[in-house]
């Protein structure tokens, strides 16, 4: 079952890039492809450029399917858990995230506010991810927000309750994949100017992905994942970050990152004094993808060598 509209199509357009390959490959035995040359039989100028041409729609088959449908399976740019304490009913809660991650509103998304809307804007940098609706009053129900998705990375610039413009502790998160060594290497940051500490850092490696509606503290709590080692109350200034590694990561295995934290130190004064979890859940680079973009390497080398 596809978790995304795109997954279907990009699978397709990479098995295309391959049986392409590998069809034009073939190519070489073919006799009637052949012309005399003063060393025997060689491959004519002519098949030559059109083989080299065949090699080079394979790879754009799989760079277009990369372009078209960049959003690699059940990966989710926002999915966290935050209160509304504030004595004022807020009717906006904004994300600001770095990068262009617009067009995605009616993708992917989960707006807890009555007659809910989602609205995004790029200034050139970062992206405002706007959630807006009835207003919410206080209360101590926790709300889930989710947008989008993303690729490796959660640069989480900023978050607010507005109108009265009050933030939450932002944290971003992200992850690098090395697929010789098998192992993940996630970090944890923050991008803000608030000094924030950190809890209940944790993780799974899972085969198969999470729905967005799924990545809370009811269906996945922090209890039900594997500690990273990062301690409770570890504190990040602005721009402080914390990284833990994972081992035997495959490469169709997907990563599942939690987080809770609360502001601390010189921020310990903001309005906003509860916690705010997230999830980060994305896809490891997927082997068809790592395969073309590996026989696409090898065929240039062995051209140059020739």
């Amino acid at each position: 079952m596809f978790n995304r509209k795109e997954e279907c199509p990009l699978f397709l357009l990479q098995i295309l890039g391959v049986v392409c390959w590998k069809r034009d490959g073939s190519y070489s035995s073919d006799a009637h492809l052949l012309a005399p040359g003063r060393e025997g039989m060689r491959l004519s100028s002519s098949t030559t450029v059109r083989l080299s041409l065949r090699r080079c729609l394979c790879l754009a088959i799989a760079i277009l399917g990369s372009a078209l449908f960049p959003c690699p399976v059940a990966a989710f740019l926002v999915n966290e858990d935050v209160v509304q304490q504030f004595v004022n009913p807020q009717s906006n809660y904004e994300i600001v995230v770095k990068g262009d991650h617009t067009g995605l509103e009616n993708d992917l998304t989960i707006n807890p506010f009555p007659n809910g809307t989602v609205q995004t804007s790029f200034d050139g940098t970062n992206t405002t991810i706007s959630f807006a609706g009835d207003p919410l009053p206080q209360s101590g129900k926790v709300r889930h927000f989710g947008y989008g998705c993303g690729k490796d990375k959660e640069e989480v610039v900023n978050k607010y309750w507005t109108p009265s413009r009050n933030p939450v502790p932002a944290v971003a998160k992200g992850f690098d994949f090395d697929i010789g060594l098998q192992t993940v290497d996630v970090t944890i940051e923050n991008l803000s100017l608030d000094t924030f500490s950190v809890f209940d850092v944790s993780y799974l490696i899972t085969s198969t992905p999470f729905a967005l509606a799924d990545l809370n503290r009811t269906d996945l709590p922090s209890s039900s994942m594997i500690s990273s080692g990062i301690l409770d109350g570890t504190s990040l200034l602005s721009g402080g970050s914390e990284t833990f590694s994972i081992n035997g990561v495959q490469a169709d295995d997907f990563l599942t990152i939690f987080v809770d934290a609360q502001f601390s130190g010189a921020s310990s004064g903001n309005a906003y004094t509860g916690f705010v979890g997230g999830w980060f859940h994305a896809a490891v680079p997927e082997p068809a993808t790592l395969m073309l973009l590996a026989l696409g390497g090898l065929g240039l080398l062995r051209r140059r060598r020739r």
